[in-house]
């Protein structure tokens, strides 16, 4: 007898119904032995139903937009713990990257203009060029120390400046950490920069 496809439908869930958790079982058994080639046909499915897939994600998220919040919130609260250390290793991880270090040395600099009430008129693209240009050398003792252990300097120090000043990238320059403590808080003369310098 040949079955029509609702009837196949039928059977199938049935059959699901019947012997749930023995095909749950299985289906585990066989992920776990073959581990590797579940990976690869799951990747080649996914390739293959791109766009499908993602016709039906955002189906489903706007349909149960409620419950994914309420999961998620759920989800937060019971795993606090788990989920601040899993976001400090990837923070390590992310901040090892050249554009995390970029990032963390936005971040400094921008928190340190807000503290100093100074306006920096810079784009990030300028701030990159300018450190490539230095190669790794200290524009004060002119040594080489490797362009990730360049620090930022103002010509003019941030903490003498008046609240609304604006610093441009002719402001600035690169040097390495010794030369940036020794400086300190004192308005750059002597040092041997090839930047122009703007004082007040």
């Amino acid at each position: 007898m040949v079955l029509s496809k609702e009837e196949k439908k039928a059977y199938g869930k049935k059959y699901y119904q019947v012997n749930k958790e023995e095909l749950k079982e299985y289906s585990k058994k066989y992920r776990e032995e073959h581990k590797e080639e579940v990976k690869v046909k799951l990747k080649k499915w996914r390739e293959e139903h791109k766009e499908e897939n993602k016709k039906y994600y955002k189906k489903y998220n706007q349909e149960h937009q409620e419950e994914i919040k309420e999961y998620g919130k759920k989800y937060r609260q019971e795993h606090q713990e788990e989920l601040k250390e899993r976001e400090k290793i990837i923070r390590k991880i992310y901040f090892k990257t050249e554009k995390g270090k970029q990032l963390q040395r936005r971040t400094t600099h921008t928190r340190r203009a807000k503290i100093n009430q100074v306006i920096h008129i810079w784009t990030q693209e300028q701030y990159n060029d300018k450190l490539e240009s230095c190669h790794g050398i200290c524009k004060a003792c002119n040594e080489w120390v490797g362009k990730n252990k360049l620090t930022l300097d103002h010509y003019y120090p941030m903490s003498k400046a008046k609240a609304g000043r604006t610093y441009s990238i002719e402001d600035i320059g690169f040097v390495c950490r010794s030369c940036n403590s020794k400086k300190g808080s004192e308005i750059q003369k002597s040092l041997k920069i090839t930047e122009v310098i703007h004082y007040e």
